[in-house]
Parts: C-alpha cells; structure tokens; sequence
C-alpha cells in the first residue's frame, strides 16, 4: 500500500520501478497520484529534472490505448523512458545526422518555433521506414494535454515532432530551435514522413 504523501526523488523513481515489476499496480498507482495531487495541486516536491511532468502523467496509467490500440495510452516503454531521462541516461537512437535526445539533454531556455503541421495516419505512431522514431508519452504542461513527442537533433538544430490525442489525433506538429526551411526539408526526408 502506497502513503499518500508528495513523493521525494528517491521514492519516485522506486514507485516506476515498482511499476515495471508489477509490484505496484497502474489501479494503485493512479490512486495514490489523485490523492497526492488532491493536497498538493501542482505544487508536488520535485523538479523538472526529478519527474515533475511524469509524476503528472501517472493520472493517466489507465487510459486505454487511442485509436484502437491495444493496452493503455501510457505504456510500460513511456514508464522506462521516464526511469532513463531521471537517471541522465542519453538518447540511444541514432541515424547518420539524426540523433534522439531526451529531456535531460535538451536546453530549457531555447525557443522552439512552430515549423510544419503533418498528417498522422490514424492508428500510427510517429514511424518512418526503419520503424518507430523513439517517442514518450504523457502530459508535459498544465492543461492535461496527452502527447506523444520526440526530440531529434539534426544539423546542429534540436527538432520536436509532439501529436496531441484529444483535439489533434490525426496532425503531428514540428518545432525546431531554427526556422531554415531547407534545413526542416532536410530533417523531413531524413526521418521519412
């Protein structure tokens, strides 16, 4: 049994291990993270870097899959990619000139400006020939927005593809740290689309 009281950094990333062991369940786990959130609001103890959006994201352990998918929306990669950006681990997801980074690795300060609106095909995740780009899902700022996102860096320029379920489920969104149109020309070909 989970104590409802704010998590602290080492309790939290423990909790996601539980989960991926099973010895917590997405039922008990999204019980607890209602009733944190009922005496803390958004004001939970830890940082960005800490867990603070995937803590938030727990709420939504039981939303089932979108578009038919099965399982749930966030899926037990979504919970290992949560434990890695924590822990500082690197994106591992390379291509020549194309490199995944995660959270940790990304520079918080830096504008990301809104480039191209894609089509997703209904039922697909953001994929290209070679398979699935690596991709988290969650909520990531106030407003309880579900989202699957990935960072790329290409051509020393830090590209975000985010696909927003409840109101945009067919689009995904490109942003991009640069607005050079044959560089997001290059970067598109690069992943496929």
């Amino acid at each position: 049994m989970l104590l409802v009281k704010p998590p602290d950094p080492q309790f939290f990333v423990e909790l996601l291990q539980g989960l991926q062991t099973d010895s917590y369940t997405r039922e008990e786990v999204v019980s607890w993270q209602e009733a944190v959130v009922s005496e803390c609001g958004w004001r939970v103890p830890l940082s960005v870097e800490q867990g603070f959006w995937y803590f938030y994201s727990l709420a939504y352990l039981l939303v089932p899959g979108i578009f038919d998918e099965p399982g749930f929306f966030i899926r037990n990669a979504d919970i290992q990619e949560y434990l890695l950006d924590i822990d500082l681990v690197a994106g591992d997801f390379e291509r020549p000139g194309l490199r995944h980074l995660r959270a940790h690795e990304l520079d918080r300060e830096a504008i990301r400006w809104p480039l191209k609106v894609i089509s997703a095909n209904q039922g697909s995740r953001c994929t290209n020939e070679t398979g699935a780009l690596p991709t988290v899902r969650g909520i990531f700022e106030q407003g309880d927005a579900l989202v699957e996102h990935t960072h790329l860096e290409f051509m020393d320029v830090t590209y975000l593809i985010v696909r927003e379920y409840r109101e945009y489920g067919e689009e995904a969104m490109i942003l991009g740290t640069d607005r050079d149109e044959q560089k997001l020309a290059k970067f598109i070909a690069a992943i496929e689309f």
